[in-house]
């Protein structure tokens, strides 16, 4: 297979950053590109139980319709550390208090994807965007092989990048039969579009 992974962050390249999300058991996610609303039918109906002011929450009624809104691209940190720079200060990670996690995600909001840099032995990722804004993501032991990072693309595949320097590129529903591929080794090929620098300063 050719490159994938520099063709996707090729693909990529230009598109805006918007709907940031952090939760410290999901981790961070954002959206790329123009909104597209994809409806669900629960199955079963679901008593969400009480909030902390003791009020019944609605009870999900079976076909009942859920309304999702995502970027036609969704990147997806998953079991990794990582670090967002807004004007070469380290404004965020993913350790930080929530308060700065959440000014930090405001900052990169709007800004357009300009590039990555991988490393292909360990997975480090530095995403790039305009502005000279950074979102850096490395594994968390040096054994791992979990997945860093997910990029959900608009072609129904999904691109994961994992922590002993293999990436799977696979139909991101399970029963799509597409063609996959699993745990193959990174390229060592330049993905970024701008002067290289070095992943971890």
């Amino acid at each position: 297979m050719a490159d994938v992974v520099a063709r996707t962050m090729r693909q990529l390249r230009g598109q805006i950053c918007w709907g940031l999300s952090y939760h410290p058991q999901t981790n961070l996610s954002m959206n790329f590109g123009e909104p597209r609303l994809e409806v669900i039918f629960e199955q079963l109906g679901r008593d969400l139980g009480k909030d902390s002011g003791r009020r019944p929450r609605p009870r999900w009624r079976k076909g009942q319709r859920v309304i999702i809104i995502e970027g036609r691209w969704k990147l997806e940190i998953r079991l990794a550390y990582w670090r967002i720079r807004i004007d070469r200060e380290t404004t965020a990670t993913s350790a930080s208090p929530k308060i700065e996690i959440w000014r930090a995600l405001c900052a990169l909001e709007g800004q357009k994807f300009v590039g990555a840099e991988v490393e292909p032995t360990t997975g480090r990722t530095r995403f790039l965007f305009e502005q000279g804004s950074v979102l850096d993501v490395r594994r968390f032991e040096r054994s791992s092989t979990d997945e860093l990072w997910v990029l959900f693309r608009p072609t129904g595949y999904a691109l994961a990048v994992r922590g002993d320097g293999t990436y799977d590129h696979e139909p991101s529903s399970g029963l799509d039969r597409r063609p996959r591929v699993e745990r193959r080794d990174l390229p060592y090929t330049s993905l970024t579009t701008v002067p290289t620098v070095q992943v971890w300063s």
